[in-house]
């Protein structure tokens, strides 16, 4: 019996009935040496036995010796014939299955269990989310505003890469810029809200953020985000990397337009805390002026007022045209908002806050009267 194992694991097991051969084989006594047929290309004769006699064999050919190898050598034909199919069958099967199962590629250890996960790829949420504006405030770093963010999708909603954000204040807009979410993004959940700071560096926004309530402020954002809420943060705080030009003009025309804004809502304060009074004037400017090594334009002059704002919360921004104690109509003043009684106290304050004699010194606003004995410089 020959026995062994396929391609395909299974146990293969050829038997040969030597009982059954004998049974039907021609007597050994009755073979012809003088006939024809030669199997063995022995010339006729019987072969010599493959194995060892058995204990009292005679010394001549052994009945039964030719049918042994004749028996062995059909188990061999047999096998090699099974092998055969045995390999064609496995390499049929085999390339059945690679056409049609999908191909996996993993890394790793290969004794490691490793499958493929077949889920529901992430939705793509086409809506940007409601984004309400909680707080704003501004500081070194520039405008920063507060807002709860609201998912516009079922199921949550993650932002992720590059966003732009506008803020409009009244429908005029006064904030623009890039924010980037990365690839983990903010998420929002389903139900409830998420917390979103953004912070607008000097360039990026047009509006003293000391001015701005919250209540009149509305936000818009464009960029990419799917459904579901379960890899970001759902706290974020970004500074914009990029400002963005403002929509539907230039930004020197939406500067100019925003220092007159600005100059409307400071008026009333200066006229009733600066008139006829002493307060450190810190900057004059306007559009064409050389100072400093920058050439300027209403964007610089804006971002000029809008620095020394930040730094110092009490500064106003006035229009030199509206006062008569300057001799020039034509600069933006930022003024420091400290009073003082006398010229003298504030150009002390100027040196407390370490600012020059070029960029700070006692300036006497009044309505009436002209610009003799308004202004008094600090010595060099």
């Amino acid at each position: 019996m020959v026995s062994g194992a396929n391609g395909n694991g299974e146990h293969v097991s050829n038997e040969w009935d030597e009982t059954q051969q004998r049974s039907s084989a021609p007597d050994p006594g009755a073979w012809d040496p003088s006939g024809s047929w030669d199997p063995f290309g022995t010339g006729g004769q019987p072969p010599q036995a493959p194995f060892p006699q058995p204990p009292g064999a005679g010394s001549g050919a052994p009945r039964g010796g030719p049918l042994v190898a004749v028996g062995m050598a059909y188990l061999v034909i047999v096998a090699m014939v099974v092998g055969v199919l045995v390999a064609i069958a496995t390499t049929t099967t085999s390339s059945a299955s690679s056409a049609s199962s999908p191909t996996t590629s993993y890394s790793g250890s290969p004794s490691s269990s490793t499958q493929a996960t077949y889920g529901a790829q992430p939705v793509t949420c086409t809506t940007a989310p409601s984004l309400q504006v909680s707080g704003v405030r501004g500081d070194s770093s520039g405008m920063v505003v507060t807002m709860r963010a609201a998912s516009s999708c079922s199921g949550g909603q993650t932002l992720t890469g590059r966003w732009q954000v506008r803020v409009r204040s009244g429908g005029t807009e006064i904030a623009a810029a890039t924010f980037d979410f990365g690839s983990t993004g903010f998420s929002i959940p389903t139900n409830g809200s998420a917390s979103l700071q953004l912070t607008f560096p000097p360039g990026s926004y047009r509006a003293a953020p000391s001015s701005l309530s919250p209540s009149t402020l509305t936000t818009s954002g464009t960029g990419s985000s799917t459904g579901g809420s379960s890899n970001g943060s759902t706290q974020a705080s970004v500074a914009a990397d990029s400002a963005l030009p403002p929509s539907g003009g230039s930004v020197d025309a939406a500067s100019a337009d925003a220092l007159q804004r600005q100059s409307s809502v400071d008026r009333s304060s200066a006229v009733s805390q600066l008139s006829d009074t002493w307060s450190p004037q810190l900057s004059a400017k306007r559009a064409g002026l050389v100072a400093d090594g920058v050439t300027y334009d209403n964007s610089a002059v804006l971002n000029d007022y809008l620095k020394l704002k930040a730094t110092f919360p009490s500064a106003l921004l006035i229009w030199s045209g509206d006062w008569p104690v300057f001799d020039s109509g034509n600069f933006w003043i930022t003024m420091s908002g400290v009073t003082f009684s006398d010229p003298d106290s504030a150009n002390n304050w100027c040196v407390q806050q370490n600012l020059d004699r070029d960029h700070c010194f006692a300036k006497r606003l009044s309505k009436t009267g002209g610009s003799a004995g308004s202004t008094k410089l600090r010595p060099r």
